[in-house]
């Protein structure tokens, strides 16, 4: 994935809602991020971060 200012800015929104919903991590670097936003929505978030991811 090649990320750009609005791709980045998308990234730290659900890094944030992320943190404040299931206190989970999301990293930006390529090996993990696919995995770290599976995790997410496994986990049950909220619909406005559902729709994000």
């Amino acid at each position: 994935m090649e990320f750009n200012r609005h791709s980045i800015a998308l990234l730290r929104q659900i890094k944030r809602l992320a943190k404040d919903e299931q206190g989970c991590d999301i990293h930006f670097d390529s090996v993990s991020l696919e995995h770290d936003l599976r995790e997410l929505v496994r986990s049950g978030v909220s619909i406005e971060l559902l729709r994000l991811v």
